[in-house]
């Protein structure tokens, strides 16, 4: 007869397992680890009795879990009497925390005495907790020898880690095959919460296959327990190897010597859990054949045989199905939630337990609004408090500061936000990358998204309100002088004649040499995430905003992250009309229109150029008022506006710019004018104009401006039933956008020259001008397919 729980009655002590193993004709069958009872009876839950005549009884974490558990289950909720005690219930009633009865209750940690009698005045157990306790602390001499089978059980389903376990498996393989005396060790490391203990169980179960396992958690990252004794797990260790008990009372140095011994003959799978730095290399086994796995959140550099595995996020859709496991619903009904838990699968496993109770749409949105600060992921909280108190002050200080702005601080401007010069930055930034709060990316770091609401939280309340607004100011004035210098070699000269807010004295600004440079540059600090535009929003400094839009103007047009910057220039245009800030109401209006006519919004375009243009006239803003102008007329073209009002805009531009010798408004509007006439029909006066701007194109130093000519130009070209030079120019046209990434004119000069070659290489262009315009999302899109099913063959 099988019993999920049996409680063991024996003349002196309670011990309450799982299932037993006795000599009875009543009970045979029954399996367990049982050691030192005679005589009794055995109850199971049907309340059947069974007399023990010879009764061996051994306890270990997982049957003492069982007992928990269903000691736990037997008490009624103190709000709902029909239903059970919940993890939760019980975590409040002996001040502990839930994930920490989950794990007591799964076998995967150690219970202190202290707290085995708080469960069971908790319980009403009658002091069958803490009997079980002590028969973990005091194992039976007489227990018959035994291959060690330790690790704890592995989590059913793992989600989203296959892969991941097929890669670690892979290259412990390889370090197998070498010849050496000590062991390979696989180091899982990660922040707080991310899957480590899971992963690294999942992993050494698959390596085990019948070899001897030895398992510990060390406790060196655990908030309410000490690290745990080496000498205590060595004990352990080499008495579950059959090592006499006589050699095993020397010290520490003593005991690592005698399980050096003992392990040196063995083969062996040894998983050691939540380890600090200097609690690992003692603990390595002597022998060439045993495996190791380890799980921390300190990057261990010291460890022979190393092999570094970075433990990452789940990605979404991973996350979905892990939150749909844990809480029965839906992935559509938790989407609210899957951003709110970073990918970090305890945050998951609560978010789902939690939504379990709950599963309407309102309270998933309730619980996603809370989640937002971790005030309910309270594991991942103290978790990340946890590795953050290990941290030297100054190191704290510099992860909470470059949190400040946006989640991927460079070199640069985390020295410009700490106040540091760039090595010392960098050693504070790699100390919190080294506890994993932070993850070297290229020449700078990312914060997880749950460690970036940490730290600005952590911020606000060690931090004085003038020491987080001179950080803020530091890295934001460093972005935009950066971002003013790239994008004169972006655009290939400088048209945002700005008066820029200053630096401090103390912040020196990049050196950006070229155009591969300014690019490389933009993209590292802009991520098309306009971050550092929000923060100076939040902190009401309008001009440096306003200022941060418009210095990456020429950037945003090239790389196309549209739809973010047009709300970011929204909220900027905003604060400035609520601040009077004419020019800044200006330059939005601009950077808007821009924005819109490059999503094919012409008519809104040719609105706010012409609100520009209105307030640059008003400030005499002579080179402004010529952009603006050109712009209008631009967009204004396409709209399908008349040559009456097409060519006022058109003339005030190039007098404008030719008043100042500025050569950029001068080309496009001689380009417009080409325009003009090319929609007349007139395409021999057409093509005057396009080829006298393109061969002054190279001067205005905008690639952008020399493709969006030449392609004109080749259209005008083709018209006058000229193929040839109309191809030349596309491809002109098209390696101009192509070395400079301009991909948006790289679609029309693609376009343009499909129309003037064989069908062959007609198929070429349009598969890759399809494939330019897929990436962007450009509507242009299906024109270009339609064209490429309709070409022969």
């Amino acid at each position: 007869m099988m019993s999920s729980l049996a409680a063991v009655e024996p003349r002196s002590a309670v011990f309450t397992v799982s299932t037993i193993l006795v000599n009875t004709p009543e009970s045979l069958g029954w399996v367990y680890r049982l050691s030192g009872v005679s005589g009794g009876v055995v109850h199971d839950l049907n309340g059947h009795t069974n007399p023990i005549q010879r009764c061996e009884v051994r306890v270990d974490r997982v049957s003492f879990g069982e007992l928990l558990r269903a000691r736990r289950l037997a008490q009624p909720s103190p709000t709902n009497p029909d239903d059970p005690l919940s993890i939760r219930g019980l975590a409040q009633r002996v001040h502990v925390t839930h994930t920490m009865i989950f794990h007591l209750e799964s076998g995967t940690r150690a219970v202190s005495q202290q707290l085995a009698e708080r469960l069971d005045e908790a319980l009403h157990a009658n002091r069958e907790i803490t009997t079980a306790y002590a028969a973990l602390r005091e194992p039976s001499e007489h227990w018959p020898q035994a291959v060690p089978r330790q690790l704890p059980p592995q989590q059913h389903p793992l989600v989203g880690r296959d892969d991941e376990i097929a890669t670690v498996q892979h290259r412990i393989a390889a370090e197998t095959d070498r010849t050496c005396t000590t062991p390979p060790v696989l180091i899982l490391t990660g922040p707080g919460g991310v899957g480590k203990t899971a992963l690294g169980v999942a992993v050494a179960h698959q390596l085990a296959e019948g070899m001897p396992s030895l398992f510990a958690d060390l406790r060196g990252w655990d908030d309410e327990l000490d690290p745990k004794p080496l000498d205590g797990v060595l004990r352990n260790w080499c008495r579950s190897l059959n090592t006499a008990a006589q050699a095993l009372g020397g010290d520490l140095d003593e005991l690592i010597g005698v399980w050096r011994t003992t392990s040196e003959q063995q083969r062996l799978v040894i998983l050691i859990d939540n380890a600090r730095r200097e609690q690992v290399c003692p603990l390595i086994p002597a022998s060439g054949s045993s495996l190791v796995v380890v799980t921390t959140r300190d990057r261990l550099t010291d460890v022979t045989g190393a092999i570094q595995h970075e433990v990452r996020p789940l990605n979404d859709t991973h996350a979905a199905e892990l939150l749909a496991v844990q809480s029965g619903m839906s992935t559509e009904a938790l989407a609210p939630l899957i951003p709110r838990c970073g990918g970090l699968p305890l945050a998951l496993q609560v978010a789902g337990l939690d939504a379990r109770q709950h599963e309407t749409e309102e309270t998933i949105m309730q619980m996603a609004r809370a989640y937002a600060e971790l005030d309910e992921l309270s594991p991942i909280d103290r978790a990340t408090r946890r590795s953050y108190a290990e941290l030297d002050d100054d190191v704290q200080q510099a992860w909470r500061l470059c949190a400040l702005t946006s989640g991927t601080p460079s070199l640069g401007q985390a020295a410009a936000m700490i106040g540091r010069s760039q090595p010392v930055s960098r050693r504070l930034l790699n100390g919190a990358a080294d506890a994993c709060l932070l993850n070297s990316v290229g020449g700078g770091w990312r914060y997880h998204d749950l460690h970036l609401a940490f730290a600005r939280r952590e911020s606000r309340r060690m931090d004085s309100a003038e020491e987080r607004d001179a950080a803020v100011y530091r890295g934001l004035t460093w972005i935009l002088h950066g971002s003013a210098r790239a994008a004169i070699h972006i655009a290939g000269r400088d048209d945002t004649p700005l008066n820029l807010v200053p630096c401090p004295d103390d912040v020196e600004p990049p050196v950006i040499a070229n155009y591969v440079e300014g690019m490389a540059w933009t993209d590292a600090h802009w991520h098309n995430d306009p971050a550092p535009i929000h923060a100076a929003l939040e902190r009401g400094w309008t001009r440096l905003a306003w200022q941060l839009v418009a210095v990456a103007l020429n950037y945003v047009f090239i790389a196309k992250p549209l739809s973010s910057w047009d709300r970011a220039a929204r909220d900027a245009l905003i604060a400035a009309e609520q601040a009077n800030d004419t020019e800044g109401i200006a330059w939005m209006h601009q950077a808007r229109g821009l924005v819109a006519g490059d999503r094919g919004d012409f008519d809104r375009a040719v609105g706010h150029l012409l609100t520009a243009l209105h307030h640059r006239r008003d400030l005499g803003h002579v080179r402004d008022i010529g952009w603006s102008a050109i712009n209008a007329a631009r967009f204004a073209f396409a709209a399908g506006a008349t040559d009456d009002e097409i060519t006022p805009l058109i003339d005030e531009a190039v007098e404008a710019h030719e008043s100042i010798r500025f050569p950029a408004g001068v080309v496009l509007g001689k380009a417009f004018y080409g325009g003009l006439h090319a929609r007349r029909g007139d395409w021999d006066t057409a093509a005057a104009f396009l080829q006298e701007a393109f061969d002054q194109a190279p001067e205005v130093g905008d690639p952008a401006i020399t493709s969006y000519i030449g392609t004109a130009l080749a259209d005008a070209q083709l018209h006058l039933d000229r193929p040839d030079e109309a191809a030349e120019t596309a491809r002109t046209a098209d390696e101009h956008a192509r070395d400079h990434d301009a991909d948006w004119y790289r679609i029309a000069a693609l376009s343009t020259l499909a129309d003037c070659v064989t069908s062959d290489e007609a198929r070429h262009h349009l598969r890759l001008a399809v494939s330019i315009a897929d990436s962007l999302s450009d509507p242009r899109e299906a024109e270009l397919r339609q064209r490429l099913d309709q070409l022969p063959g």
